[in-house]
């Protein structure tokens, strides 16, 4: 009864869409595959664990069957905790067990990819742990290794602070995924063996597996074991145990200021609360009449208690930090404040030096300073007299302004600031045109610079200019006509011809305040240079300058990268000349002429070879396998094919055998693939009668994965939406009925080939919508519901 349905409905079925199916994310881990021999593959992929976020500590953990343990290579950015192999004593065997480590960043990979040389069956998982050391994840480690036993026991560690997790992990050379038995007072996380569904008497496969507990408190962890009660034999095994540590405990520091308003004191790490041992940078800063003294602190250590700005060591508590001052009984003014004199004249000051009660203090150090223009005049006084004062008198010869400060010495707290102007009349004196002269190739350009000075040699802003040019060549834009603070007005002058530009600039009005320039132009000529490769298939040719045309003379890099069964020989070029034309990458100088440089290259495979390259046009029916293929210098004719299969599969299909008689690559097409799923494939070539008839070479295994089969089509259309509970009964009986069968799986492939183009001229139809989900659709639905209690049982 239930094929009958199949065949009536799946007619009607075809008109109607069928949503896709929810992917399923299970453990991450990954193994060899169901293999029947140790010889399996030299990588796995492991997926990143559901719901990894940056920040988290991720453990990747591969056991293979075998000693592989100096070969492996782990993911980019991964950290190796321990890699080593469990074959040792009367045994021969054992397996390799390793660990490494990641702090997942913001961006990470879907997957992570371990290597290594000999082809081994392996088991391999990802754990994702939270809340632990972001500076130090791994606390403590240790691996042990035995044969001849069914206990494998994770040796003790000992950790070095409390709230540890203890990760236990395992290695077995043996099958024996179904049947070992986690530690005691562990939780487990995975056992499982290298293929799926193995069972007792499989040979030349590894298993692998891990628990963890909690520890509180800091030291030794003990050991642990995993019981194997049934196996291949007596087999060698390899453990590790791992101690994560927790985020650290942080502690709270506050910065205070003795008396408050003394001055302030600053946690210049700012990033309060800290870990204990942690060096906090912090800085005093006494207010306007105090002085810093030192640091005090309830706990913890400072590096110069003494020192305004030093270093601060967090104890294992809360703490708060004093900066301690004391009131400085100083006041200076210096007077007068500010005034303006003309230049050529002399200015007096004085500092004046008070204590706290305003009370005149003499014999007070103090030092003196100036900036801007001018200078002191003679030595100002270091010390103030009996009435508190010291003079200093000042002078300048130019316009602008000069700043005097003068502190009591060592106390640049106490302090005070005097201005001076000096003024006169700018007169503009000299204009200088830069460069004076200078040469360049024609068609580009040249700077040139107007500086106006006043009668003191200071530059003067604001003076309008006037340019000229003469002979060949022009402005290649409109010059600037007034100099800016700098006192200065540029221009840039080119020509598309040989010869000489004579260009003048005067301060607008005045011929006598001018300057002039003169700029040759030449001719250079360039050559083109061509990289050629010799054969054409041998490989490239490159410039690694790549500025052709090039003038006689130039040095260009250039580079030859020889493809896969080619070598590359030497350079040559009909003119010019290499630095070393034996090497691949050098030097070559161009001639005065158009020249094509050309690497050259000789075919160096004696025997056939083949690479198998990435499927392409992947889809849910079809995709297209590629390989590349080499005859080789002692043949005349090879013949390739390809091998796929499911990649849970065991048994491979092949494409038929094509002949081939010179180097090139070849593609076919697989059709009849099923939706969503892992496909394996492989290039195979053969040649001569060497063996057997026939020698074969195979390329490596590669994987692709065909498209899932994509909803939204007649239904959708009909409905409007691809949520309506409608679909939702005829996506049910799909997937119960229609794809158990071959007749329905082909009638559902067919469907998805022919439906999209209906469904697109439905959508736009309002009354064709309604006739097709009244007439059609409704009806199909409650045929299926009706049936149900047949079709679903």
């Amino acid at each position: 009864m239930k094929r009958a349905i199949v065949v009536i409905l799946s007619a009607l079925v075809l008109v109607v869409s069928l949503v896709s199916c929810v992917s399923y994310e299970g453990f991450t881990y990954a193994r060899s595959g169901n293999v029947e021999s140790a010889n399996d593959i030299t990588s796995i992929e492991v997926a990143k664990p559901t719901g990894a976020a940056s920040g988290d500590l991720l453990i990747g953990v591969v056991t293979t069957d075998g000693d592989t343990s100096g070969e492996f290579t782990g993911p980019t950015g991964w950290t190796p905790i321990d890699v080593g192999w469990s074959g040792n004593g009367s045994y021969g065997g054992g397996c390799t067990l390793g660990a490494w480590y990641l702090i997942a960043g913001d961006s990470e990979p879907g997957s992570y990819q371990w290597t290594w040389t000999t082809e081994e069956t392996v088991y391999a998982f990802i754990i994702r742990i939270t809340g632990h050391d972001m500076d130090n994840p791994i606390d403590a480690w240790s691996s042990d290794t035995g044969t001849d036993g069914f206990s494998a026991t994770c040796p003790a560690v000992n950790t070095t602070v409390a709230d540890t997790l203890v990760l236990r992990i395992f290695g077995y050379d043996s099958c024996c995924g179904w049947n070992a038995n986690y530690p005691n007072e562990h939780i487990d996380i995975t056992v499982e063996s290298s293929r799926p569904g193995c069972e007792s008497g499989a040979v030349g496969h590894c298993s692998g597996g891990a628990a963890y507990t909690a520890q509180e408190t800091a030291g030794d962890t003990g050991t642990a074991d995993f019981q194997v009660t049934q196996g291949e034999g007596l087999r060698a095994w390899r453990t590790l145990t791992i101690a994560v540590g927790p985020t650290p405990i942080q502690y709270g520091l506050t910065m205070a200021a003795d008396p408050e308003e003394g001055g302030t004191a600053t946690d210049l790490t700012d990033g309060s609360p800290y870990a204990e041992g942690t060096e906090v940078s912090i800085k005093a800063e006494a207010n306007e009449g105090y002085e810093f003294v030192s640091w005090t602190a309830t706990a913890g250590g400072f590096d110069n208690a003494s020192a305004a700005e030093t270093t601060f060591t967090m104890p294992a508590q809360n703490v708060t930090v004093t900066a301690n001052f004391e009131l400085v009984p100083t006041i200076l003014v210096l007077l007068p404040e500010s005034g303006t004199n003309s230049v050529d004249t002399t200015h007096d000051l004085r500092a004046t030096v008070r204590d706290q009660f305003n009370n005149v203090m003499a014999g007070v150090d103090v030092t003196w300073g100036i900036s801007g223009v001018g200078s002191f005049s003679d030595t100002p006084e270091s010390q103030t007299d009996i009435n508190g004062e010291a003079d200093a008198v000042i002078t300048s010869s130019e316009h602008g302004t000069s700043t005097v400060t003068c502190e009591v010495t060592g106390k640049s707290s106490v302090s005070d600031t005097a201005t001076k102007g000096w003024t006169y009349t700018p007169e503009a004196t000299t204009l200088e045109l830069l460069p004076a002269t200078g040469e360049n190739p024609v068609d580009t350009t040249h700077d040139l610079r107007a500086t106006v000075r006043d009668q003191f040699n200071n530059m003067m802003a604001g003076v309008d200019v006037t340019w000229g040019i003469s002979g060949v060549g022009s402005f290649s834009d409109t010059p600037e006509s007034q100099t800016d603070i700098n006192g200065e007005a540029d221009a840039v002058i080119t020509s598309s011809e040989p010869g000489t530009s004579t260009v003048t600039c005067e301060v607008t009005g005045k011929p006598s305040v001018s300057d002039t320039a003169t700029k040759d132009w030449t001719s250079v000529a360039t050559y083109d240079l061509t990289m050629a490769a010799d054969p054409a298939v041998g490989g490239t040719a490159t410039d690694l300058t790549n500025g052709s045309p090039y003038a006689e003379g130039t040095k260009v890099s250039i580079k030859a990268e020889a493809n896969e069964g080619y070598e590359f020989v030497n350079w040559t070029a009909p003119a010019g000349g290499f630095d070393d034309a034996s090497a691949a990458e050098t030097t070559f100088t161009m001639p005065a002429a158009d020249v094509t440089v050309t690497a050259n290259f000789e075919l160096v495979s004696e025997v056939p070879m083949i690479t198998t390259q990435a499927a392409t046009e992947v889809r849910y029916l079809f995709s297209t396998v590629n390989m590349n293929y080499i005859v080789g210098n002692n043949y005349s004719q090879v013949e390739v094919r390809f091998a796929y299969k499911k990649s849970t599969d065991a048994e491979w299909s092949y494409t038929a055998w094509v002949s081939k008689t010179a180097d090139g690559s070849h593609d076919k097409m697989l059709t009849g693939l099923d939706s969503d799923t892992d496909y394996d494939f492989k290039a195979q070539l053969k040649y001569d009668d060497i063996v057997n008839g026939e020698t074969a070479i195979e390329g490596a295994i590669l994987q692709f994965t065909t498209l899932p089969i994509e909803g939204c089509f007649i239904a959708t259309a009909a409905y409007g939406t691809p949520t309506a509970e409608q679909i939702d009964v005829l996506r049910e009986f799909r997937d119960a009925v229609l794809l158990e069968s071959t007749v329905g799986s082909q009638f559902v492939s067919l469907y998805y080939q022919l439906s999209p183009p209906v469904a697109e001229f439905i959508a736009g139809n309002e009354l064709l919508r309604t006739m097709v989900r009244e007439l059609l659709v409704d009806p199909i639905v409650w045929v299926v519901e009706a049936t149900g209690d047949i079709w679903q049982n």
